[in-house]
């Protein structure tokens, strides 16, 4: 399709697909059937307020192990980052003395993500060739959790590539349609309200992005197990800005009344016709 937003549109999930995404996984159908749907395929989660440590949900504190080549410890997790102007840094340079230059001015930010090849083990990737695939081709994203045009304005941003990704659909990964009868809005669409509102004020900005993984019933037997699904149920982002300074840009005035100073969405990982299974790898 040539139409970014109609592609985005057609792809979101109904209603019905959507609860089918957490059906199964008590605690997240809990939060959300108390929880605020909109139309654009999301819920407004903590009447829209970011969670504080008491009443954040467990699965925030999730912990997921990756296998790396390298033998360290990396694990995909809630990711918090401040956000502002002052932290911005320029795009990935070309030449290596000039990268090396930066990289001892700027050694703690998260710079030179402009990355051309994503990593190959994310976690839940299917990479075993003898494996068949389980979904068409082209329906998963290897999905950034916090964006790289994003990580641009954070202060620090020391996680490995391979825990800066997750499984996702091209729906919850992409869609940013806020155009008459047609509304969607997946990652995309609240990470340009971000970077709209960095670009035209000077403000501070607390940002939080957490995949909601389920433990995997069907490999865990005890109460202490750790297994977990391979593809997320969804995506939490949380923002705040602080001061009084509101959310600017196109996609914060088509929700006015919703982003003024902080915002707390769930973002189910579904899409149109696609019947996921989640405890499974996908290609």
């Amino acid at each position: 399709m040539g139409n970014r937003d109609t592609y985005t549109y057609e792809l979101k999930p109904s209603e019905d697909a959507i609860q089918k995404s957490y059906n199964d996984y008590l605690e997240l159908k809990e939060l959300l059937e108390k929880s605020k749907y909109h139309s654009g395929g999301f819920y407004f989660l903590n009447n829209n307020k970011i969670f504080n440590e008491e009443n954040k949900p467990k699965f925030c504190n999730y912990q997921i192990k990756l296998e790396t080549s390298s033998g360290i410890n990396c694990f995909i997790r809630r990711i918090e980052v401040r956000l502002s102007k002052d932290y911005k840094i320029e795009e990935t340079l070309t030449n290596d003395i000039s990268k090396s230059q930066s990289q001892n001015e700027d050694k703690n930010r998260g710079k030179y993500l402009n990355w051309s090849k994503k990593p190959k083990n994310v976690y839940g990737r299917q990479t075993d060739t003898v494996t068949k695939a389980c979904y068409q081709k082209d329906t998963f994203n290897r999905g950034h959790l916090i964006a790289d045009s994003i990580i641009k304005y954070s202060e620090s941003f020391n996680y490995s590539k391979c825990e800066n990704f997750v499984m996702i659909t091209n729906w919850c990964n992409r869609a940013n349609t806020m155009d008459s009868n047609k509304i969607a809005c997946g990652m995309y669409y609240f990470e340009k309200m971000i970077l709209d509102t960095l670009k035209i004020d000077n403000t501070a900005i607390l940002y939080r992005v957490t995949s909601v993984f389920k433990i995997n019933e069907n490999e865990c037997r005890q109460s202490n197990c750790k297994k977990f699904e391979y593809l997320p149920r969804g995506i939490i982002i949380e923002a705040k800005i602080k001061g009084d300074t509101c959310f600017k840009g196109k996609n914060a005035r088509a929700l006015e009344k919703s982003f003024t100073t902080e915002f707390n969405v769930f973002i189910p990982n579904a899409q149109n016709n696609v019947d996921i299974i989640y405890d499974k790898k996908c290609n």
